[in-house]
């Protein structure tokens, strides 16, 4: 079973799969119908865990369309207006309101900003935020499906990064974003896509040509985050405890690395877990955070594992600070 983010994430080679479209069970209840029938197949009961997880896995993607569509109506906009500005109220019903977020309200923002005019730039700097909090308009339907800028690139494209959803045009954005992009996929797989990436990955395997599913993963063999229906609930028993709603997934800060190159400057607590069979300390690699008795420490500081000289050498640009001073 690869819960665990790292140990998922080394399953697929270091590398996360990179899907050519959104899943569709989230959207599409045809297509949701028939892969919750093959996929009981595959690992009975689950069909179970993900009615529980649909409606939050929709949202955080109604969330990437919505804010890919506030874009595009901003881009057109700023294009029709050219060198002239808009008020806040224009700006907020062209682009906001029609792609389906309630917008800002007078009461909140002020009347008297509602009719002071901004360019495109200061709009969304100034209030995109605001936006964002207020969340979206669930009377208005959902639009089509859109391209969406690659996180490295910013080249316009359906494909995504399969543990996060995050978009990518091509597996060479993906690696060469991956350092930075990381905590963001990390944080969302452990909150919402990590039991939602065992019915993504089932739909592509049933619905993708063979070698382009093979392509998407980079094997032939597929990784299953949950094997059994026990692993999944399990797993939603945990994630049923978290308060945390699929749109503040991406806007929490990222940690700083401290001394002994884990986050905050403390030392991984998992470095202190021991194996159940053997008894002997669980390390957790300081760079892709897999996990094993076998991972061996800096030889510097002593401190901070590493699962192999790749990961050391990866992690050395943020590590050699800490390392220095221990």
């Amino acid at each position: 079973m690869e819960e665990n983010y790292g140990d998922a994430l080394k399953a697929f080679g270091g590398v996360p799969p990179l899907w050519p479209h959104s899943p569709r069970w989230i959207r599409d209840d045809d297509v949701y119908a028939d892969v919750l029938r093959k996929s009981d197949e595959a690992v009975p009961g689950i069909s179970q865990m993900a009615r529980l997880f649909r409606a939050d896995a929709a949202n955080q993607k109604r969330l990437d369309q919505r804010w890919s569509a506030f874009n595009a109506n901003a881009a057109a906009l700023s294009v029709t207006l050219g060198e002239k500005r808009a008020t806040t109220r224009e700006w907020n019903e062209a682009c906001a309101r029609t792609a389906g977020w309630a917008g800002l309200v007078a009461s909140s923002v002020g009347a008297a900003d509602m009719d002071a005019t901004h360019t495109k730039e200061s709009f969304v700097k100034r209030y995109s935020n605001d936006i964002i909090a207020n969340g979206m308009d669930f009377s208005m339907p959902d639009g089509p499906v859109m391209k969406r800028p690659c996180d490295k690139c910013k080249t316009p494209c359906f494909s995504e990064c399969a543990m996060c959803g995050e978009a990518f045009c091509g597996v060479a954005c993906l690696k060469a974003a991956l350092r930075t992009h990381r905590s963001t996929c990390k944080r969302v797989w452990e909150q919402v896509g990590c039991f939602c990436s065992t019915i993504d990955h089932l739909e592509m395997k049933f619905t993708l040509p063979a070698d382009e599913y093979t392509a998407a993963i980079g094997s032939s063999s597929i990784c299953f985050p949950f094997k059994t229906p026990e692993d999944a609930q399990r797993a939603t028993r945990r994630d049923s405890n978290s308060n945390a709603r699929p749109d503040q997934l991406k806007a929490k800060p990222k940690k700083t690395r401290g001394a002994g190159g884990s986050a905050d400057g403390k030392e991984n607590e998992k470095n202190a877990n021991a194996d159940a069979k053997t008894g002997a300390k669980v390390r957790t690699c300081g760079r892709c955070d897999a996990r094993d008795v076998s991972w061996r420490a800096c030889g510097g500081c002593r401190k901070t594992y590493y699962c192999g000289k790749e990961c050391q050498r990866a992690d050395w640009p943020s590590h050699k600070e800490t390392c220095k001073t221990s």
